[in-house]
């Protein structure tokens, strides 16, 4: 097995892991971002409880995992751009791999996955520090 099959073998396992679990958690993290809280201060404890255990629990852990899968395939999606550049720019014949494109877009997948969850974390951290009446 060549080193390219390989690194694909290696992303695939670890963006089923990342699919399963963002399939089991992303519900709670989405529906809690877009709660509303209650108006007065006293009525939010339990609601606030509930979103930093999410928080913790859910969006810090998949955010992680994201950020360590962008992180280690980075450096193989940089070569294979760098490489492709390279050929194309010397003229040399290219042909299409998609085998090096799908490395690629989990790289590019996994960066706009991050975003989304840091996105999400922010609104829940404004959530649980909202100051009520």
């Amino acid at each position: 097995m060549n080193n390219t099959t390989d690194v694909l073998t290696a992303s695939s396992t670890l963006i089923t892991v990342i699919a399963i679990l963002y399939s089991l958690w992303y519900y709670d993290i989405d529906k809690y971002s877009r709660k509303e809280l209650p108006k007065h201060e006293a009525d939010r404890t339990t609601i606030r409880l509930t979103i930093k255990s999410i928080l913790i629990s859910k969006l810090i852990p998949l955010m992680l995992i994201n950020t360590f899968y962008f992180i280690i395939f980075l450096p193989e999606s940089i070569n294979y751009v760098i490489k492709s550049i390279s050929l194309f720019s010397s003229g040399s014949p290219c042909s299409f791999d998609p085998i090096i494109v799908s490395i690629i877009f989990m790289s590019i997948l996994s960066l706009i996955l991050v975003i989304i969850l840091a996105n999400k974390a922010i609104i829940l951290c404004k959530k649980i520090f909202e100051k009520g009446v």
